[in-house]
């Protein structure tokens, strides 16, 4: 599988797991020829919850690679930095 096809893949099953937002809720990305992102917000504790999986695929293809990170937003002023900072990942093999 290519990093592509991981990513439509990974986000569709992201969106069957419980409690997830809608497809059209989910910022979705390429961040580069090996790097894909899907970002959205889920309510929380009186915060809301900014979500972020980091999507991509092996050298080879054999296996797909999701990374999950979450922050609790303070703010509305939270949003933008997250974004821009989610856009600069890049997973690449070594």
């Amino acid at each position: 599988m290519t990093a592509a096809d991981c990513a439509g893949s990974m986000v569709k099953r992201l969106v069957a797991r419980p409690g997830m937002p809608p497809l059209d809720s989910i910022f979705r990305a390429r961040l580069n020829d090996r790097t894909y992102a899907a970002i959205y917000a889920m309510p929380g504790a009186g915060k809301p919850v900014l979500h972020a999986h980091i999507l991509s695929a092996a050298t080879g293809g054999t296996h797909c690679i999701e990374v999950h990170v979450s922050r609790i937003a303070g703010s509305q002023d939270d949003v933008a930095p997250w974004f821009k900072g989610v856009g600069a990942a890049d997973i690449e093999a070594r």
